[in-house]
């Protein structure tokens, strides 16, 4: 049944039929969502839009705010077709703006998760003072006048806005997240996928670390 979820039993046994490792695998059905559905091919190795292959090309859009009308249509006139949000403190109603926007001149939007929180969360890799650990900058865990808000709600409220944008191509959690953000990275994932299940949620990785990737599904 349709939005539903099964727990399906993923099994290695020898020849013998003796059982190696069994798995446990959470596999949920979702309603059809025609416009709003992206989906990573592994096997073709492609992006799929609504069933179709597609093939995303842009930029980072390093600063760039909602309102950079007039950048979004540079992008768009120099043949991109999608562009990754990566502006600072942003409200999380801007989400519809910033896609809206884009919309206007046919760019499809990776959301960057980390544009809304009221801190440059992307930088606290380790132990930030005042917080005993990222997951506490991450709940807003700390002494105030500095922060006492929780950035994992205003990131998951941003999506509840973009999600409702066709042009929506993708979240992005964490930039080059740390061992230390583990499990930060698993709440928001698992929040975010509550709430938009129709778009791939990733990351990009440091190549020095050593981190269980589970929570994403693709880098």
């Amino acid at each position: 049944p349709e939005n539903d979820t099964s727990i399906i039993t993923v099994e290695l046994r020898k020849d013998s039929g003796e059982r190696v490792f069994a798995y446990d695998m959470e596999i949920m059905k979702r309603d059809a969502e025609p416009g709003y559905e992206v989906k990573i091919d592994l096997r073709e190795g492609c992006v799929l839009r609504d069933g179709e292959p597609f093939f995303p090309i842009g930029i980072i859009m390093y600063t760039i705010p909602s309102s950079g009308t007039a950048d979004f249509e540079a992008v768009s006139q120099a043949g991109f077709n999608s562009i990754l949000r990566w502006d600072l403190l942003a409200d999380p109603s801007d989400s519809k703006t910033y896609l809206e926007n884009a919309d206007t001149y046919d760019l499809l939007v990776v959301d960057r998760q980390g544009a809304y929180p009221t801190i440059a969360l992307h930088r606290y890799k380790g132990d930030p003072s005042p917080w005993a650990s990222f997951w506490d900058a991450y709940k807003g865990i700390g002494d105030p006048p500095l922060d006492d808000v929780d950035q994992s709600v205003r990131m998951i409220d941003a999506v509840g806005y973009a999600k409702e944008e066709e042009n929506l191509l993708a979240h992005y959690t964490f930039d080059e997240p740390w061992t230390s953000q583990i499990e930060a990275g698993q709440d928001l994932y698992a929040r975010t996928n509550t709430e938009d299940g129709y778009r791939p949620i990733f990351s990009c990785f440091m190549t020095t670390t050593t981190i269980e990737a589970s929570f994403l599904d693709g880098w």
